[in-house]
């Protein structure tokens, strides 16, 4: 076979090839949003709003009928982007995070059952107290605002009633070291009080401008607790950290004040 015929049967064939790809390609869909993206048979996430992400890596979000404003509620009247959702343990609305351990969903529902649940029913706060079964609940909806109970002993204990004495846990080992532990009253209902812990105040040295910056601190070991400024978002107390004394302190421009000793635990 003559050359020239060998390249043209090459030619031909790759056209063939290159034609054939090209219907393929156009046979194939091609996300542009994230409806085209669930068409292709993609995976979806069951975030708020939905996500799909396609085969190449991209992710589409769905787009809402309506704009995700502060006041959005869900069909329990949660409020969404407060970070409220339905909790069915509960029969109220709760942040998960907020709502930790058997013994808080069990005070939230007492809660909630003698309030009785309805549209938007919203667990807002819960503070444990210092005896067993006994919490403070903070609840609101749309009707009646805001209420709070008190559980003691798992009975809800309502303001001038007095029901059985609570049985206080006895403190741990070290509750009250380096204050004052001062013993509790004898209420209205004839109850004691559980003891309550003083801590002296410690004197807060602030820092000053002049004190900023690199400076040449002694190395003497004073260990001082530097307090930190409002630049640092603390998710646990105490919101500051132990220096090896007050000059290093507050060369920390993050340091707005400092007070005597090691930082407390």
């Amino acid at each position: 076979m003559k050359r020239s015929n060998i390249l043209y049967v090459v030619f031909v064939a790759v056209a063939v090839l290159a034609a054939i790809f090209f219907w393929f390609n156009a046979q194939t869909i091609h996300a542009t949003d994230f409806k085209s993206c669930v068409e292709e048979g993609n995976p979806v996430m069951e975030s708020y709003p939905r996500q799909c992400k396609s085969s190449d890596g991209r992710t589409f979000i769905k787009e809402l009928d309506e704009p995700l404003i502060g006041g959005q509620k869900d069909e329990h009247g949660c409020l969404g982007p407060a970070g409220y959702s339905w909790a069915e343990d509960v029969g109220a609305c709760t942040r998960s995070w907020e709502i930790i351990g058997d013994d808080a969903i069990r005070a939230a529902k007492i809660a909630v059952e003698y309030a009785g649940s309805g549209y938007g029913l919203t667990v807002t706060q819960i503070n444990a107290l210092n005896c067993q079964g006994c919490f403070n609940v903070e609840l609101t909806d749309s009707e009646q605002g805001k209420t709070v109970l008190d559980l003691i002993g798992w009975n809800i204990t309502l303001e001038g009633e007095c029901g059985d004495c609570p049985q206080f846990s006895p403190p741990a080992p070290g509750w009250c070291e380096g204050g004052t532990v001062v013993a509790g009253q004898t209420d209205e209902c004839g109850c004691q009080t559980p003891p309550k812990c003083v801590m002296e105040e410690l004197e807060k040295r602030y820092c000053t401008q002049a004190q900023r910056g690199p400076r040449a601190c002694t190395l003497e070991y004073y260990p001082v607790c530097g307090w930190f400024n409002n630049t640092i978002k603390c998710f646990k107390h105490p919101c500051a950290m132990t220096y090896v004394n007050g000059c290093s302190a507050c060369a920390d421009e993050k340091v707005e004040y400092w007070t005597k000793g090691e930082c407390p635990q």
